[in-house]
This record gives C-alpha cells, sequence and structure tokens, in this order.
C-alpha cells in the first residue's frame, strides 16, 4: 500500500514539474519574441509630436522615407497673414550666411489647396490664412544641419529614423509682393520630433 502511495505522489510531482515546465518555456519563448519586436524599447512610444511657438498651431506630424513633412498649422496672430511659404530644417535658425547661404532656398510657398509646392521666386496663387484656420501642410522637404535634403527618392530613409528638426513660416503681413510697406517675415512655427514611416 505504502509502496503505491509513494509512486502516485511521484507521478504527481512529475506532472507538476511538466505542467509549470512547459508553462514558464511558453513565457520564455513570448517575452524573447517582444524583445526582438523592440516592444520593451521606450523610445519606440515616443509618437510624432510638433511644440509649437507662440502664436502657431503644429499638430500631427508625420515625415516619409524621402523627408517629405506633412503637418496641420493655424497661426493665431489675430490678422491674416498672407504669401506664406514654409521651412523645415535642422538649422538652428534661417538667417542669411546659415547653412543655406550658397544652396538652393529652403523655403516652399504653399498653395490655395495647403499642398506645398516647388520653390519659386514669385508666391502665385500662395496661401493666405486668417487667424484661427487650420490647413495641411503636405509634403515639405526637409534638410539636414547642412542644408541637404534629408532623404531622396533614390536614398530613402529606413522606416522608423528618428528626426528632430524645426518648421519655419515666411509670411508678409499684407497681400502682394515683397515691398517696403510689406515685407517679408519670418518666425518659429515649432519643433517636431517625427519617425520615417512609408507616405504621408
Amino acid at each position: 500500500m505504502n509502496y503505491i502511495s509513494g509512486n502516485g505522489k511521484g507521478q504527481s510531482a512529475i506532472e507538476y514539474l511538466m505542467t509549470y515546465g512547459w508553462a514558464i518555456i511558453i513565457i520564455v519563448i513570448v517575452l524573447a519574441v517582444l524583445y526582438l519586436f523592440n516592444v520593451f524599447n521606450p523610445s519606440g512610444y515616443v509618437g510624432n509630436t510638433c511644440s509649437p511657438s507662440t502664436k502657431f498651431l503644429c499638430q500631427l506630424p508625420t515625415i516619409n522615407a524621402t523627408g517629405a513633412l506633412s503637418f496641420e498649422f493655424a497661426q493665431t496672430s489675430g490678422n491674416i497673414e498672407y504669401n506664406l511659404a514654409f521651412a523645415c530644417a535642422q538649422a538652428t535658425n534661417l538667417t542669411a550666411g546659415g547653412p543655406f547661404a550658397n544652396k538652393t532656398s529652403p523655403w516652399e510657398y504653399a498653395n490655395l489647396n495647403g499642398n506645398v509646392s516647388a520653390v519659386q521666386l514669385v508666391p502665385s496663387n500662395s496661401l493666405s490664412l486668417d487667424s484661427g484656420t487650420i490647413s495641411t501642410i503636405r509634403k515639405l522637404q526637409c534638410y539636414d544641419i547642412n542644408g541637404n535634403p534629408l532623404g531622396t527618392s533614390l536614398a530613402p530613409l529606413p522606416i522608423g529614423t528618428q528626426i528632430s528638426g524645426k518648421v519655419w513660416v515666411e509670411y508678409t503681413d499684407g497681400p502682394g509682393a515683397n515691398s517696403v510697406s510689406n515685407p517679408y517675415l519670418i518666425s518659429l512655427v515649432g519643433t517636431v520630433s517625427v519617425q520615417t514611416g512609408s507616405a504621408t
């Protein structure tokens, strides 16, 4: 009797160890897979952000592998701003003598549909915004600290690359081309931190 009872206890112990052993192995495998997918990296949880400057709204930024930034923009000056052009750069300031002094201008005018056009000397049909009106600016090329495009169709950035930079706006306080009465003004819209995605 005692022999049979002891054998039953041994079998129960082995079954107990086997059951929990498999459970522990499964948990280890799941943790390993999660680690491989970078789930435990806190930087993976940092979303795309744009920290706006005073008098501006900058939100929902996205950037694609060719360095083209899209975001929602609004100005809250209380007045209409005219001939809006935008620039996206890692440079700390966009002034004469800066990284763009001897390169193609980073300024791109936004048309009335909120799409950014190619750089042009005259802001034909460019965007003018009343205070508080939100416009989506699409596919604004971003540049690195040296004034070079962050990505191109021939040399795209890897998906998931973290990009930080600044968005600038150039505008006039009155309609018409640049003049003494309506000089172009430059303001920092905000600082963006975005990860490259497949499209914007």
